[in-house]
């Protein structure tokens, strides 16, 4: 009952101030006209008091008739920025723009120290109207936006426009996968050339990228740096994904290129881009000779009728070139077919090969020694003392 006493005792102090005021108004001029209002606003205070006394509990403030259609807003103790946190998550700040996804919100709140705060207002963009703030709000789509705000006290005081600028982010980086070198296509499948490097490009429309990582043949995730090399035989398994500095993540994503001019991102490159296949293993590479090598005291020796044959073998993309050396010659030359010596003495062969991929093998060198002529023997007799010759006849000489 004391509450609803109290509002109707109001009422009519009110009411009576007020005809009171106008009563006395009529014959006083401006300065005791003010000084009337200011008496009638004082009371009315007081009442507002009595009432709040009465029921325990401080009401929001009513709307001004002025703004009636328009909803009160709660005074908050102490006014809050409208700014974004300088950290990474729903809002980031670079030190020059702010940036939020559409799940963070926006909060606006005002004070005012003598006739208490009436309502917020604040518009998106460039709309035209002005809407009456009431809880925080999220903003949906992408790109920059404006936010004007501002507040209106009971007595109708309207504070000055104020702009917030916020960039909208929602999306992960863009992710480019690329190679140093192109891939080369065999039977169908995508080898690495050796010594390719993998480059993950990641770049982002609006926060930035913050971090970048990796996984191969399903290795923990780690930082990448400046590139990727591969070594593992068998198919590439690459995982990548990136971070932007509002926590927006992309995996994988969007196109395949290398580093040659003018080539881009095709349907059958993104087809492959996590099924390149590693093929790391040279060429084995044998000299076999038509004839085997005779061993006489650790060396090898051959007659000059043998031929000698270079041959190369590779499991996977399969041998492109044999290269040889005759006797230690300077350079190498491509093998074309059998080797055959028709001079006495030692010799070399040196040979190595390279597989389509361009994995090259250690170089395998034989040295021999051609011996195609056989001994000359000869023939002395062997004896007693030699008989003397006649007298008249010189001695015939010895044999040798």
């Amino acid at each position: 009952m004391l509450p609803n006493m109290t509002r109707t005792i109001k009422v009519a102090l009110v009411v009576m101030i007020a005809s009171a005021s106008w009563l006395i108004a009529q014959d006083l001029q401006q300065p005791a006209i003010d000084s009337a209002d200011k008496a009638a606003q004082d009371a009315e205070k007081k009442v507002d008091e009595a009432e709040k006394a009465a029921d325990g509990k401080v009401d929001a403030p009513a709307a001004t008739d002025r703004a009636a259609d328009k909803p009160a807003d709660k005074p908050a103790e102490a006014a809050k920025p409208a700014t974004a946190d300088n950290q990474v998550g729903n809002i980031y700040n670079d030190g020059k723009n702010t940036y939020a996804t559409s799940q963070a919100k926006f909060e606006l709140t005002a004070t005012d120290n003598i006739s208490n705060l009436d309502f917020i207002e604040y518009k998106i963009g460039d709309v035209s109207q002005f809407s009456v703030y009431g809880h925080p709000f999220g903003i949906e789509k992408e790109g920059p936006h404006k936010i004007m705000y501002r507040s209106v006290d009971r007595v109708g005081n309207r504070e000055e426009d104020n702009i917030f600028n916020v960039i909208i982010d929602n999306t992960g980086p863009y992710m480019n996968f690329a190679l140093n070198k192109a891939p080369i296509v065999i039977d169908g499948k995508r080898y690495l050339a050796p010594g390719t490097k993998l480059e993950i490009r990641a770049t982002d429309n609006y926060s930035g990228v913050k971090s970048v990582e990796y996984s191969t043949n399903g290795s923990d995730w780690q930082p990448y740096k400046d590139g990727i090399v591969l070594d593992k035989p068998g198919a590439a398994q690459l995982k990548y994904r990136a971070i932007d500095n509002l926590g927006n993540k992309s995996e994988n994503l969007s196109g395949f290129s290398t580093s040659t001019p003018g080539q881009g991102a095709s349907p059958e490159d993104l087809a492959v881009i996590n099924s390149l296949y590693v093929e790391n293993t040279p060429p084995i590479v044998m000299i076999t000779p038509s004839q085997r090598w005779i061993n006489v005291d650790g060396k090898k020796y051959a007659r000059r009728d043998n031929s000698y044959m270079v041959e190369a073998q590779d499991a996977e993309s399969g041998v492109a070139n044999i290269f040889i050396k005759v006797d230690n010659a300077a350079e190498w030359q491509i093998y074309s077919g059998k080797l055959v010596f028709q001079t006495e003495g030692p010799h070399s062969i040196e040979a190595k090969a390279t597989d389509k991929v361009g994995n090259e093998s250690q170089p395998v060198k034989v040295e021999f020694i051609v011996d195609d002529n056989p001994p000359k023997s000869t023939i002395r007799p062997v004896g007693g003392a030699t008989a003397p010759a006649p007298a008249d006849k010189p001695a015939a000489p010895a044999n040798p």
